[in-house]
């Protein structure tokens, strides 16, 4: 297969940040539903000699070449890229930060629209993911229940009557199902309040970590939030319950929003917006952080109508545009952060003209 050029994948905007041809407008940036597979009778990849490594790839292959989903494909085998080509992966949302630490990289397949993904041998023997702007989890479990079920009648999946799908991860044991959404929260952040609602989440349930390589850190206020352990309970009772979740949090933001509206804060966030204009003017170099939290300020100004001179496309674009690897083949920069920083500066100026 050729080499990908890296540059313009760089520059190709992510078609979930779309819906009906229109950019997000609300709080959640996406959905993505995946599922976790095994195959009946073979160690897990992280066990496996290489010939039983090359043995269950070759049975996935011969299934995924009968599937319509794939037939137009883009694939990347991660143990022949480099670092930053396995990071920019990881920034696409075509594969989690755990499979890029893992020693045995494994193959990674994009359908055509973007919209779905598939893992071959990493955690697991097989992982297909598929994402969709918004909050949209009922259709997207619609689809990816339908491609699971295509999957499952030509490859014998484990399954254990008593527990379900068996997963090597103990929290996936029962469905192997993850669900999660990207939640865009500036306003809960800029009054101070995100803390009290993670604390309020019910946290056997779910998971609520920072938007980062490690999800120690919400950069751009961005988070994630995802179900927890799936023993015991029903991919229903899951999907159902994630949605529910994610409708209360935005709700939560959209009060926040108002809150910040009719009070002083306003006044506070103009200034805040005044100060960002200024530091992308003059400023010669921004770090991911840095350069994140300029643009989530922006969004939250744009969202509630303030005078922010960049449209609400631009912005959602950034806060990916903006990642590492990204900036790197967009400019063909070498591993060098200092220039990388510096180039983050240059491209917020060519993209967000501030007069």
């Amino acid at each position: 297969m050729s080499k990908p050029s890296w540059s313009s994948l760089a520059q190709t905007p992510l078609s979930w940040l779309y819906t009906n041809g229109r950019p997000i407008e609300k709080c959640v940036f996406f959905s993505k539903i995946q599922l976790s597979r095994n195959l009946t009778g073979h160690p897990f990849p992280h066990h496996a000699t290489l010939a039983q490594r090359k043995k269950e790839f070759e049975l996935i292959w011969n299934a995924i070449e009968t599937m319509s989903t794939f037939s137009k494909k883009k694939s990347f085998s991660l143990k022949s890229l480099t670092p930053s080509e396995r990071q920019f992966i990881f920034e696409k949302q075509w594969a989690s930060q755990s499979n890029l630490n893992e020693t045995s990289l494994p193959e990674v397949l994009v359908s055509d629209s973007g919209l779905m993904t598939l893992s071959i041998n990493g955690n697991d023997h097989v992982s297909y993911s598929t994402f969709g702007p918004g909050l949209l989890i009922k259709s997207l479990w619609e689809n990816i229940n339908e491609f699971d079920d295509d999957m499952g009648a030509q490859l014998h999946y484990s399954y254990n009557t008593n527990f379900g799908y068996i997963t090597s991860s103990p929290t996936r044991l029962g469905t192997g199902l993850e669900v999660s959404c990207l939640l865009h929260l500036p306003a809960l952040v800029f009054s101070g309040k995100t803390l009290k609602l993670i604390e309020s989440l019910p946290q056997s349930d779910y998971l609520f970590s920072g938007f980062s390589d490690d999800g120690t850190v919400a950069l751009g206020d961005l988070f994630v939030v995802s179900n927890g352990r799936t023993l015991g309970r029903t991919e229903e009772e899951i999907l159902h319950g994630l949605e529910t979740l994610v409708k209360e949090i935005c709700t939560f933001e959209k009060s926040e929003e108002n809150t910040i509206r009719e009070t002083d804060l306003s006044t506070r966030l103009d200034e805040q917006i005044y100060r960002v204009l200024g530091t992308l003017r003059w400023a010669t170099s921004l770090n991911l952080k840095e350069g994140l939290k300029l643009i989530s300020i922006l969004r939250l100004g744009h969202k509630m109508g303030k005078d922010v001179p960049c449209s609400l496309e631009k912005l959602n674009q950034l806060f990916f545009q903006l990642q590492p690897a990204h900036v790197k083949f967009q400019f063909g920069l070498e591993d060098n952060p200092n220039q990388v920083d510096k180039q983050r500066a240059e491209l917020l100026r060519r993209e967000l003209p501030i007069k």
